[in-house]
């Protein structure tokens, strides 16, 4: 049950070992909704590096690894390992990552947002600050040049202490078209990735597809009921499906069986033509602060997609004109030329979270609702591949078998292009006209 990034992982891996998976989607088309407001930004562990909860950096690096060892036979798949076990990304034109790399922009021990009311508290700001800023740079370095073909590299990497820690790779920022003073930042190149999620997606799909699997778009279910041996999905007033198992990946939806999901809405704000030249992720002690920007293709030239740490609940209409407020400065007092692009558009994208307490939670999640009925939570685009790994193991007790190498070149139509991508093709279809 649903066809965003979570659904047609499970259902593609799924479809491996059996020819009898269902993928239902009430929209018209698949990845339409959660799945496309995302900014395209495939996340590895840089951003979580330096902070002092390791699962998230250690979930991002068995991602990683899960995609290398179970998705090797897509010939898209633009990642590897090199001979000794190290990440490694090559560049094409139709592959899923592009293959550009993103600058980290950090706050230095003299940036305005380290300043206190008092010189105790300034230096405990630093203390703190910089402690985290050190193990973001020791876990970089070891992840640049560790084996990730062994076991438990993933924790290995994730436990990276000061030892590891070398300024080798930081630089002095030098930007055009940001407003920073380069005295309060310094610069280092992390391992995440500007992605082709219509790409990733649609590899997945036209496997899941040739694999045998069955599509019903413009479907949803009024009931479901649990037979000794199946559970029987109610369509409508006659149609039924007869099924083994049920995997709800219906984003908001799972809200009707589990507790404590909430829906978070970030801005995201989508100008053409690109007005940076660079990925940037920008890192300061203040959250409200930070903002990240990222360069995506279209057939008439880049765009960007600029996002932030800011973030508010669904249906909090206080918080997010407040967020909106902060973001619209932050941006006007970070990009030069930002009053210069021909088209800007601010929309809010939606992510779906599970969490017993009131912070953000970015893990992916399996949730036993029966012996025959499950839902999942995906977490980050990024990790809809653990899940379906994960999930595939918790129902076969085995590894999932690799793919087929193949072409996969099936008519994507019934694929919606990510939201950005869609506003700038609106923008450029009017301005042609």
């Amino acid at each position: 049950m649903g066809g965003g990034i979570a659904g047609i992982s499970i259902a593609e891996i799924l479809s491996r070992t059996s020819d009898k998976v269902c993928l239902l989607e009430k929209e018209k088309l698949l990845m339409s909704k959660s799945s496309s407001d995302q900014h395209g930004w495939f996340h590895i562990g840089s951003l979580y590096a330096f902070m002092n909860n390791e699962e998230y950096l250690k979930g991002l690096i068995k991602n990683t690894k899960d995609i290398i060892n179970y998705y090797s036979e897509f010939k898209k798949l633009n990642m590897t390992l090199n001979s000794k076990g190290n990440l490694e990304f090559n560049t094409s034109k139709d592959g899923w990552f592009r293959n550009s790399d993103v600058d980290y922009l950090i706050a230095s021990r003299n940036n305005q947002d380290l300043t206190s009311k008092n010189f105790f508290g300034r230096i405990k700001n630093i203390l703190s600050w910089e402690k985290k800023i050190k193990k973001f740079v020791s876990r970089h370095n070891k992840l640049r040049n560790f084996d990730l073909r062994k076991d438990e590299s993933h924790k290995e990497i994730s436990k990276s202490n000061f030892i590891n820690y070398s300024n080798k790779e930081i630089t002095k920022p030098s930007y055009n078209g940001v407003k920073i003073d380069n005295n309060e930042f310094f610069s280092m190149k992390g391992f995440d990735k500007p992605m082709r999620s219509k790409t990733i997606y649609s590899d997945l799909y036209s496997s899941f597809k040739l694999n045998g699997g069955t599509t019903l778009l413009e479907t949803n279910y009024k009931s479901v009921k649990e037979k000794d041996d199946y559970c029987e999905i109610l369509l409508n007033d006659t149609d039924t499906i007869k099924t083994k198992k049920i995997i709800f990946a219906n984003g908001a939806g799972i809200k009707d069986f589990i507790k404590n999901v909430t829906i978070y809405e970030s801005p995201l704000m989508v100008t053409y033509p690109n007005i940076l030249n660079k990925n940037i992720v920008k890192l300061t002690p203040n959250n409200d602060n930070t903002i990240n920007h990222f360069m995506h293709e279209h057939s008439e030239g880049f765009y960007s997609v600029i996002g932030s740490g800011l973030s508010s609940k669904l249906g909090d209409n206080e918080s997010k004109d407040n967020v909106l407020k902060i973001f619209q400065n932050n941006c006007k007092s970070f990009f030069k030329n930002l009053d210069k692009v021909r088209f800007k558009e601010i929309y809010f994208g939606k992510k779906v979270e599970y969490s017993a307490k009131e912070q953000r939670n970015y893990h992916y999640k399996i949730f036993d609702l029966s012996k025959k009925q499950f839902a999942v939570l995906p977490g980050k685009f990024s990790m809809a591949f653990s899940l379906a790994v994960d999930l595939y193991k918790k129902l076969n007790n085995s590894n999932p078998p690799k793919n087929i190498k193949r072409d996969l070149n099936l008519d994507n139509k019934n694929i919606s292009n990510n939201k950005h991508y869609n506003l700038v093709s609106k923008f450029i279809s009017t301005i042609q006209t």
